[in-house]
């Protein structure tokens, strides 16, 4: 998906991806702050943001440090959806009058508007500090740099861009689907070295390794929803649940399934009542291509009781699959618009996805292994768009490769230009 004519270049430093930080992060004390050090203290406040993954959701995990000139220092992470920002919850850890000439750090550009909570902009300039310190700027419409100009009318000086490409990484589903106006669409894969997804003679379905599995289900952890396709439900009857990550499990991604020819209906549901994918856990749509076949395979209390939700679709193409999740139908039984999709399909729901243009960002997990002839290997040679390699990172005996579309990368990093 990307030219293999030139090396690469790796914008994000060794050990960082899309979804934050490998190592050192999981309960570690961080230890002391060098006082002046202003990336030390934005690599605090991201490893406080990562702490917060997945909870805050449709908020961004934001992590935030509030360093005193004692050399004290107050942590903050965004709450569950509704509850304190990480401005606010550093804050509330001091003293009133403590924070007075002290320096934020925010891994995004504070907020000035209230929604579920009050402006972080106001609680900051209250509390008296001097200097505030932001990674990356908000382009969510309701911010867009009026934090930044609040802060600096308020006599706070203001610097962006320590750390900016990490931070512009860990927070890149959020900023893009305000940049884009869209839900962003990633997709994850596993391959051999010679690219193939699956083995030939049907083998084992693991290509990589436990800790790359381990980091899949940490990226399901941070997106809003997970996907595949009605062949991988049928072949492997995958949960799509996140369960092996370091951190405490704090939600769930919503379970998106891709049938275009209705194979799960044409089933029955004697036949799937009981898969793992339909568990009750966590909300589960089908997006159908095929007219639903009646009560009898989707019988409406089943439904309910187990929180699915089929939307048909007379067509089956991949723009209007992933239009009808963002139709009303599905709004209204989330409660809220899906912000992004991580895709796990196969060989042919990846290769329609890159054919129609519609990956924005990628995860490949590559393993030391060769398939030889006769693996099945996703149809990249189709893909519209080119694809900028973000970070490269080995994950146990594996490597991560991560990319993202050139255009939107080109965007997601330019927030992070330092001020």
């Amino acid at each position: 998906m990307h030219s293999m004519n030139t090396a690469p270049t790796w914008p994000l430093p060794p050990g960082v991806g899309l979804g934050g930080a490998f190592a050192g992060v999981a309960g570690t004390d961080p230890g002391p702050l060098p006082p002046g050090d202003d990336a030390a203290a934005m690599r605090r406040a991201l490893r406080n943001a990562l702490e917060a993954g997945g909870r805050a959701i449709p908020n961004p995990a934001v992590g935030c440090v509030v360093a005193l000139a004692d050399g004290r220092v107050a942590d903050g992470a965004t709450g569950a959806y509704g509850g304190l920002h990480a401005e606010r919850a550093a804050l509330a850890r001091l003293a009133p009058g403590e924070a007075r000439g002290a320096t934020l750090y925010a891994t995004l550009e504070p907020c000035s508007h209230t929604g579920r909570q009050p402006p972080c902009t106001a609680a900051i300039i209250a509390a008296g500090v001097a200097r505030c310190v932001v990674a990356v700027r908000d382009p969510h419409p309701l911010v867009d740099g009026r934090g930044i100009a609040a802060l600096h009318a308020a006599g706070i000086a203001v610097q962006v861009g320590v750390c900016g490409a990490e931070a512009a990484a860990w927070h890149a589903p959020f900023l893009l689907e305000h940049l884009t106006g869209r839900m962003v669409v990633a997709a994850k894969l596993a391959q051999t070295l010679d690219g193939a997804m699956v083995y030939a003679d049907g083998g084992s379905k693991w290509i990589t390794g436990t800790a790359a599995r381990a980091h899949a289900h940490w990226l399901r952890h941070i997106y809003d929803a997970v996907a595949v396709g009605a062949g991988t439900v049928l072949a492997d009857r995958p949960a799509l649940s996140v369960r092996d990550i370091a951190r405490p499990v704090t939600r769930q991604p919503v379970r998106v399934v891709f049938d275009p020819r209705g194979r799960l209906a044409a089933l029955g549901v004697a036949a799937w009542r009981d898969w793992p994918l339909f568990d009750g856990a966590a909300p589960v749509v089908v997006v159908s291509g095929a007219a639903p076949p009646g009560p009898a395979a989707w019988p409406a209390a089943w439904l309910a009781e187990r929180r699915v939700l089929v939307v048909p679709t007379l067509d089956a193409s991949v723009e209007a699959m992933l239009a009808a999740l963002g139709g009303a139908e599905v709004v209204a039984f989330l409660g809220r618009r899906l912000q992004s999709l991580m895709v796990e399909g196969g060989p042919r729901l990846l290769g329609l996805l890159a054919a129609a243009g519609r990956i924005d960002l990628l995860h490949v997990f590559v393993a030391p292994k060769l398939a030889g002839p006769g693996g099945m290997r996703p149809g990249w040679a189709e893909a519209r768009g080119g694809m900028t390699p973000l970070s490269a990172n080995p994950v146990g005996a594996d490597v991560l490769l991560e990319f993202a579309r050139t255009e939107l990368a080109d965007r997601l990093l330019s927030l992070a230009q330092p001020s």
